[in-house]
């Protein structure tokens, strides 16, 4: 049943009337100012677009929300990412469209590169934006 998972702390994946109960009761908590800046962390079990569409809700003109979304990488998701060109690649972007670099150990700039994969895994089961 919706909710019981979140009222125990521990929501469920891809539930999300429990994820933003959840949400709504940890940002109850926060002892936060009249103008605040949040940034909130997912992991793919709470990823789906109505999450992140929520989270952009949540933005005011006094409170800004950011989020973090990640998932660990598997077999085929690897295999899927070996499968493309070099050519596919290109430089990630910051949020304010400046190229995502930074300093290697060695002092060498290291630039993060970003590829498109949909398509190249079966999906097939996976949860769709409705």
């Amino acid at each position: 049943m919706p909710g019981d998972a979140a009222a125990a702390g521990n929501p469920a994946a891809n539930d999300v009337v429990d994820h933003k109960s959840f949400l709504a009761a940890a940002l109850r908590q926060l002892p936060l100012p009249l103008w605040s800046k949040l940034l909130i962390r997912i992991d793919g079990a709470a990823f789906s677009h109505d999450v992140l569409d929520h989270l952009q809700s949540l933005t005011t003109s006094r409170r800004r929300v950011r989020w973090v979304t990640g998932w660990a990488i598997h077999t085929k998701d690897a295999e899927a990412i070996a499968l493309l060109p070099e050519q596919v690649w290109t430089a990630a972007l910051r949020q304010h469209g400046e190229i995502h670099e930074i300093k290697g150990p060695d002092g060498e700039t290291v630039s993060y590169q970003v590829a498109e994969i949909t398509g190249l895994r079966d999906l097939t089961g996976r949860r769709k934006r409705g």
